[in-house]
């Protein structure tokens, strides 16, 4: 956390700084010295320090709260509902009476109910209540994005964790899980690792060994990773999900989450933190020169440690973690630039190397509207490897802008593989690009499979 605020104070001294924050309100007052406590860790940063950062350096609201909050949920050695961040909570009963009728609430809307909730363990329910709370958040969380998506799973991992309201908010991952249609059953299994109950253990390994959908053990695999840190599984279980991981291709980010997986299980008694922020076994030369050249120009050693992560770590949530941190820092333009030169760079047409869809993960948390473009082309042209330009595909959908009219005729009239059509049905679902999905919904000569996606996602829309 410190070293976020730090990006922010940029070439400006301590001093100026402490300056700043004076004269933009009295109440801000603070010393250079406590800054660079907050700069170095030295000292817990509250909730309203942040909350100042956001105001003085004109962020949206919750812009770096969100990112933070996530970052504390993800790697907190225990599962609680209340944020490690923690505030006051607002009265919540207009919202609860809100989110148990037709009326949409916005991310922050739930961030205000959910936090009242966390903040109030004994609070009494009615099952079916606790049921459609986390019905209707777990479809919000599924087509959300940015910093709304990580506003709603915050939220969500708050009811995953809530004392009351946990085994409805497993269960309705559960029923999600097993519906054959569902377009984002990796969100809603993977989710399923900020709770202990043996409930969530066993939906996570019953997706590993009879998944719905390949997307659905794509999820548990995930799901994994944290659980197995956190001790979640019985030594019974630990062996079934080894058993299942080592016979699935060692490739790609799911060899990437076997490897970690393996390493974890393999461990006597809980898998440490270290295992997850371990490197690929991408030689170390070829990792410093890539760390090197998307870094270059900041001089910044923890900026150098994150871009590491971001490519290289074995565990999904250290990458994550990392890639969330640049987005939400103002390296994330420069960043995002040097990514898009390494796609340049590495001739993904040819490239079977692994290379182009490593750099795309990493493009698709810090990518802005510039990057949209190249994304573009690599979704639709002919000759690109498939699961790169399905990777693309699949990312346009995360990075700010529109993609025109012209483009998605362009596609439809291409000879794009089902998966990648799904990775573009995905995207239009996401910017709730209706027109587009009509029209892929009523192509005749396009497979079903993308044709169903679509019918989902309109359906969601309605």
């Amino acid at each position: 956390m410190g070293w976020l605020l730090r990006t922010y104070r940029g070439p400006r001294t301590l001093g100026e700084l402490a300056r700043a924050f004076a004269k933009r309100s009295p109440a801000w007052a603070v010393s250079p010295a406590t800054i660079s406590r907050w700069e170095t860790g030295a000292v817990a940063v509250s909730y309203q320090v942040v909350r100042r950062y956001e105001r003085l350096f004109g962020l949206a609201s919750h812009e770096l709260v969100a990112v933070l909050d996530t970052m504390h949920r993800y790697w907190s050695p225990s599962l609680t509902s209340a944020p490690t961040l923690s505030r006051r909570p607002q009265p919540f009963d207009d919202l609860l009476d809100q989110a148990c009728s037709p009326v949409s609430l916005s991310a922050k809307d739930w961030d205000e109910l959910t936090l009242g909730l966390a903040m109030a363990p004994n609070v009494h329910l009615p099952r079916r209540v606790w049921t459609e709370l986390t019905e209707r958040l777990l479809v919000d969380l599924t087509v959300a994005n940015g910093i709304d998506w990580h506003r709603l799973y915050e939220s969500y991992c708050r009811l995953l964790a809530h004392p009351r309201g946990r085994l409805a908010a497993v269960d309705s991952c559960v029923t999600a899980a097993r519906d054959r249609g569902h377009q984002t059953h990796i969100e809603i299994v993977s989710i399923l690792d900020a709770n202990g109950d043996p409930a969530a253990s066993a939906a996570v390994v019953e997706q590993l060994e009879d998944p719905t959908t390949d997307a659905a053990q794509q999820g548990a695999l995930l799901a994994c990773v944290r659980k197995l840190r956190l001790g979640h599984f019985s030594p019974a279980q630990r062996h079934r999900i080894a058993d299942v991981v080592r016979s699935l291709p060692q490739r790609g980010d799911t060899g990437r989450i076997v490897d970690a997986i393996l390493t974890s299980t393999e461990a006597s008694g809980r898998a440490p933190v270290a295992v997850e922020a371990r490197p690929s076994r991408t030689d170390p030369q070829t990792r410093a020169r890539a760390v090197g050249r998307v870094a270059a120009g900041a001089n910044d050693p923890a900026l150098e440690l994150l871009v590491g992560e971001m490519l290289f770590a074995l565990g999904p949530g250290t990458r994550l973690s990392a890639a969330s941190l640049i987005a939400a820092s103002p390296y994330r333009t420069g960043v995002a630039r040097a990514l898009t030169a390494e796609l340049t760079r590495s001739r993904v047409v040819l490239d079977r190397s692994g290379w182009p869809d490593v750099v795309l993960a990493a493009l698709r948390l810090v990518g802005g509207a510039a990057e949209r473009g190249i994304l573009e082309r690599l979704a639709a042209t002919p000759g690109v490897a498939t699961e790169v330009a399905r990777t693309a595909a699949y990312s346009l959908g995360h990075l700010p802008g529109t993609t025109d009219r012209q483009y998605w005729e362009q596609v439809l009239r291409l000879d794009t593989s089902p998966d990648v059509l799904e990775g573009l049905v995905y995207s239009a679902g996401l910017t709730k690009l209706r027109p587009v999905l009509e029209a892929i919904q009523n192509a005749p000569d396009l497979p079903a499979r993308p044709r169903r996606a679509a019918a989902w996602w309109l359906n969601r829309a309605a």
